[in-house]
């Protein structure tokens, strides 16, 4: 779908926008209960909002968000996706469209920090602090007496104070459910603060790529590991802070033209450009 919604007041049904890809649409949709069996994680509670959920999909639903564009969360998706509609960030879409080739008609964007009506409920997205596009989905369902459920899904997210100061978030506060990331939900998982880790990695560069100025007889290749995006804001600071363009091999720097960052000097696919290299995981 492409759209590039500001209106505050927007107001969308999920099903007219699915039967609008339609070549020969019905004239309505039924759609069968969703199955008690279907993981609660991924099901907003008393909508038919399916989070993160492409593997599952089936005829109960035409509602679905992504909350980034990491693999783990996108499974389900290929080129010949046609099952429903994809609401995300407009980052998200992009990906989605250019390097997984979704046709855009199946894709819907959405603002952040802008409430947005989604088939009679008020859906808000945030930002994750996990990778560019990545967002949390706050929904208020209508329920009884004319009241609210509130629900919170992160998706995969890194937590920093400076959430608890979004108006938006201070809302939900109390909310009825919170569909959380627990990846390191752990007390033996400390983490730095980002900000501690770039500064980091840029430091231990700067300190050797000096080493090597002042004569060390030896050459040091830096490896950057990173998915298909993420890391950005490490390879950028290397740049700014250390003076070396980061090298990517073609499909990364494909990804980043999407990112903005094709045209930015940064990145290179000339391997003897620089000494920092990015590589996968494997």
């Amino acid at each position: 779908m492409d759209s590039h919604p500001s209106d505050k007041n927007l107001t969308l049904d999920s099903t007219h926008l699915f039967l609008s890809t339609q070549s020969s649409p019905p004239d309505s949709l039924i759609f069968p209960p969703i199955p008690r069996t279907f993981p609660p994680s991924k099901h907003v509670p008393n909508t038919r909002f399916l989070i993160d959920a492409f593997r599952y999909a089936a005829d109960f639903s035409v509602s679905y968000f992504l909350s980034h564009f990491h693999s783990d969360h996108y499974t389900g998706l290929s080129p010949s996706w046609s099952k429903g509609i994809i609401f995300c960030s407009e980052i998200t879409s992009r990906l989605l469209s250019q390097i997984l080739n979704i046709n855009p008609k199946f894709i819907y964007p959405l603002p952040i920090k802008i409430p947005v009506l989604i088939d009679g409920c008020e859906v808000v997205l945030v930002g994750a602090n996990h990778c560019p596009g990545a967002v949390q989905f706050l929904f208020k369902v209508p329920g009884r007496n004319g009241g609210f459920e509130r629900y919170v899904h992160t998706g995969d997210f890194r937590f920093c104070k400076t959430m608890l100061l979004q108006p938006v978030m201070n809302e939900f506060a109390g909310c009825d459910a919170v569909f959380l990331d627990t990846t390191y939900c752990n007390p033996k998982f400390l983490f730095p603060l980002q900000e501690e880790s770039v500064e980091y990695v840029v430091n231990v560069v700067n300190r050797v790529g000096g080493e090597l100025n002042e004569g060390l007889q030896k050459r040091v290749l830096f490896l950057v590991a990173t998915y298909v995006i993420g890391k950005e804001k490490i390879l950028i600071e290397i740049f700014k802070k250390c003076g070396r363009k980061v090298c990517v091999d073609s499909r990364k720097m494909e990804v980043l033209r999407v990112l903005g960052y094709g045209d930015s000097g940064v990145f290179t696919e000339d391997e003897s450009e620089t000494d920092v290299h990015v590589v996968g995981w494997n």
